[in-house]
């Protein structure tokens, strides 16, 4: 073969006479069907023309006449992978590495047909020689930490992440992928910072926005975060997480209409989006809508018997079936709050003076909890006990703020910590007993618990319901609470209190003065009856003996707590 023949076709292709170039190439192969050069080349003029099919046959074809050929080798595999024949592709690769195993382009393709295969662990592997060989590769540094955090590794990802941005700084890639395992991390500034970067960079890229109204929600910055949902649901409708996080996020803004319509909306578009169908129905409730209200019951129920994930509260107030209860805490522990593989407390034996006591609350502060427990607090036996606060809610400046701040012995704000580390600063203070007073309600902390920082833990007051988690040793109730035929439904032990759990404290303070009945609203004459909790609380059967009772009583009213007008109405109606 003339190799001036060969060189002309070379320096066609290179510079773009494609159809020049394939001609030569084709009348070498009439002559020779097995001359590797003509066969690799013109299955590169393929691939550029777009006929990936043909490019592959032609260097299939090239690479069965030179086995050894790494560059061929890498150029099938990088198109076998174009062709969605990934496991094919990682064997080209693996023969092109047997060949030249510092040949880091192949390693890094290999690495990711490794990862749409699923192989995380050999995928990072991949990676990791890649960025050894190329150290200055941004793409390199990048790609070990989206299998880092696919391997679930998270701090070792975002350094990694890190790591190329250093390299180059507006890689929009690496600062969203930085900010989602920040948010994962609960390093929630952080992650704001970095997913308003990219979204500078990349203004209408949809992640960038949904990440920073994750961060905002975390930040406890709600109101904000609309906008950004909406930014991120605009750029790409039909966006299932930020339609459904937009949705629970107003279910604390208290806008339970619309997170009802974004819930539903969720669920046109998955039927089976994990966590939504409880909240939908919560969030009814929390309007006091009861229409079909069985019927939304039973496709709570069937949900659960399908596997999908419901909110434990949720699945508190919705689920009259208490292993079906069960299950759904122990499912939602397992999938968000797994235990983790090293333990912080691992069986030493403390020898301490006193007793040391923590407990866990974001209610510090003018809350029912606080009213109900500040007197626990204050009057714990200081002779035996050492009594701890961990707060990881707001400082609202009140009274109780400042009863709380008294009633420890230490009163610690850690709402700028991580979950991660509150619970060393547990284990590091050598805590003998740590009680979580709030399980799964809003702005709680669970995932503290999993490291186990403390030799028991304890489920008390703000969360009837079971943890679903090996780690929560006790929960503590009464016979009322949890009877006694009810206790297999609960993976904590039982520690039943004498007659109630619930502390009322003596040093409340009684008004001034005594309202009047106009001033609150009641008439000035007949019988009230009251109820003050939340009206997700009001289910049709007690609401319905409650209207018989009125009817009974002449002259009577039943006095509810301030709701929003949807529920009033809802419940006028219903009355």
């Amino acid at each position: 073969m003339n190799e001036d023949v060969l060189a002309n076709a070379l320096a066609l292709r290179r510079a773009g006479k494609f159809s020049e170039a394939a001609a030569i190439y084709s009348a070498i192969l009439r002559e020779q069907p097995k001359q590797f050069e003509a066969l690799h080349g013109l299955g590169l003029l393929s691939y550029q023309a777009g006929q990936l099919v043909e490019a592959e046959r032609l260097i299939g074809e090239a690479v069965s006449v030179k086995p050894d050929a790494v560059d061929a080798l890498y150029n099938r595999g990088s198109l076998l992978a174009k062709l969605n024949r990934h496991q094919e592709a990682v064997g080209c690769f693996d023969s092109a590495l047997a060949v030249a195993p510092d040949y880091a382009e192949a390693r890094g393709n290999r690495g990711a047909a490794l990862m749409v295969l699923g192989g995380y662990a050999e995928a990072f592997a991949d990676f990791d020689r890649l960025v050894t060989l190329r150290s200055g590769s941004p793409e390199g540094w990048y790609m070990r930490g989206v299998a880092l955090r696919r391997l679930e590794r998270f701090g070792e990802a975002r350094a990694s992440y890190t790591q190329a941005l250093e390299i180059r700084s507006n890689f929009a890639d690496a600062l969203r992928s930085r900010a989602e395992v920040s948010l994962l991390l609960e390093n929630f500034a952080e992650a704001l910072t970095d997913a308003e970067q990219a979204g500078a960079l990349d203004p209408k890229n949809a992640e960038a926005w949904l990440l920073r109204a994750d961060a905002l929600v975390q930040l406890g910055r709600r109101d904000e975060a609309l906008a950004s949902y909406d930014k991120a649901i605009g750029l790409k409708p039909g966006n299932l997480d930020a339609i459904y996080n937009r949705a629970t996020n107003m279910l604390p803004l208290r806008r339970f209409n619309e997170a009802v319509q974004g819930l539903e909306e969720a669920l046109r578009l998955n039927p089976d989006c994990p966590f939504a169908r409880g909240s939908l129905v919560f969030g009814k409730l929390c309007e006091s809508d009861w229409y079909n209200l069985e019927g939304e019951i039973a496709a709570v129920e069937v949900a659960l018997g399908k596997g999908t994930p419901i909110v434990p509260f949720q699945a508190l107030v919705l689920c009259p079936n208490e292993a079906r209860t069960h299950e759904a805490a122990r499912r939602f522990s397992a999938l968000k709050f797994p235990p983790l593989p090293k333990r912080l407390w691992q069986g030493e034996i403390y020898r301490h003076d006193k007793i040391r006591l923590a407990y866990l609350s974001g209610n510090f502060h003018h809350h029912a909890v606080a009213r109900l427990m500040a007197g626990i607090f204050e009057h714990h036996d200081r002779r035996r006990f050492e009594v701890t606060a961990i707060s990881f809610g707001p400082d609202d400046n009140s009274a109780m703020r400042m009863r709380m701040n008294r009633a420890f012995d230490c009163f610690m704000d850690v709402r700028g910590e991580t979950v991660e580390r509150t619970a060393h600063r547990l284990r590091d203070m050598e805590i003998d007993i740590v009680v979580d007073l709030m399980g799964y309600t809003e702005d709680c902390r669970p995932a503290i618990l999993p490291h186990r920082p403390a030799p028991v833990q304890v489920n008390y007051l703000g969360y009837p319901g079971t943890m679903g988690a090996e780690y929560i040793d006790y929960i503590i109730a009464d016979e009322t609470v949890i009877p006694a035929d009810r206790s297999a439904h609960y993976s904590e032990r039982i520690v039943r209190l004498p007659q109630s759990y619930l502390p009322g404290g003596g040093a409340r303070a009684i008004a001034e003065t005594i309202p009047s009945r106009a001033g609150a609203g009641l008439p000035e004459d007949g019988f009230v009856f009251c109820c003050f909790h939340h009206v997700y609380k009001i289910m049709p059967p007690m609401f319905d003996l409650w209207m018989s009772l009125l009817h009974q009583v002449e002259g009577s009213v039943l006095w509810l707590s301030q709701t929003s007008p949807n529920a009033a109405a809802n419940l006028r109606r219903e009355a």
